[in-house]
């Protein structure tokens, strides 16, 4: 029996959430569900924005786990969410492995020069990403 969650689920494309800082916590629960449907490929969802909202690394670590393996995804916004070097060394191994996403976008974290080459590598292994931001 499919629930009505599923069903709406099933038709998004472009998913956008926000969140305040308060709420990083609790927060961190949606953002769970949200890419354990995006891990089954529920819906086709293309465009991921989850901009402005505490992720961290913690966040990035769990998003990296399913970006690794998503044949979906076409855009991922991670702007301004705390990510550091770990979570940029984590994400940057996930942009390696998938081949759909044609854009990332990871402005406004301090992923310092660490990170940044991390991502550097990880380009080098991605044939398909065809924008790449990375401003701080």
């Amino acid at each position: 029996r499919i629930k009505r969650s599923e069903i709406a689920f099933s038709l998004v494309e472009v998913l956008e959430l926000r969140a305040r800082p308060e709420q990083s916590l609790e927060w961190m629960r949606h953002v769970r569900y949200a890419t354990a449907r995006l891990a089954m490929n529920v819906g086709g969802l293309t465009h991921l924005d989850l901009s402005q909202n505490c992720l961290k690394d913690d966040g990035a670590s769990v998003l990296a786990d399913e970006l690794a393996e998503n044949d979906t995804l076409e855009t991922l916004r991670l702007r301004h969410n705390g990510v550091t070097s770990d979570g940029a060394d984590r994400l940057s191994l996930a942009l390696a492995l998938n081949e759909t996403l044609t854009g990332f976008d990871i402005s406004g974290n301090n992923i310092g020069a660490r990170g940044a080459f991390a991502f550097a590598n990880a380009l080098e292994k991605n044939a398909t990403l065809t924008s790449f931001r990375a401003e701080w």
